[in-house]
């Protein structure tokens, strides 16, 4: 695997990120104080232009933003996968009641619901 493949992993709906070296955003991704937050990739969709764009709903609320992650430029960075988040949700005592719960809200855009992803995975292990 290539540095760079280690370092910028392929980002899939699902993912968790964070503000990455090419961030040129301002605040979009901070909370009211000012924080910088991580988010969730909810959408991923082609600009027109060869890099791909991922939507992001940020913990503090805030969603709608589209962000670059190609080759060349890396506006978010991602901080674990979909797969690794359910995981760690799972080890829990109470986890699969923790993950089911949260799992009913959808994407905009026609997408596999997270329902439908964590079903999936549960399925994979």
């Amino acid at each position: 695997m290539a540095k760079h493949e280690a370092e910028f992993p392929p980002l899939c709906v699902g993912d968790r990120v964070r503000r990455g070296p090419d961030w040129e955003w301002g605040d979009q991704d901070c909370n009211e104080d000012g924080e910088q937050q991580e988010g969730e990739v909810i959408a991923v969709y082609s600009a027109g232009s060869d890099l791909p764009w991922f939507n992001v709903k940020w913990d503090s609320g805030a969603d709608g933003w589209s962000y670059r992650y190609g080759p060349s430029v890396h506006d978010v960075q991602k901080v674990a996968s979909f797969q690794e988040k359910v995981r760690d949700i799972l080890q829990r005592p109470d986890g699969l009641k923790e993950l089911i719960i949260p799992l009913k809200w959808e994407s905009p855009i026609k997408q596999p619901s997270r329902t439908q992803r964590a079903k999936a995975f549960l399925h994979s292990l």
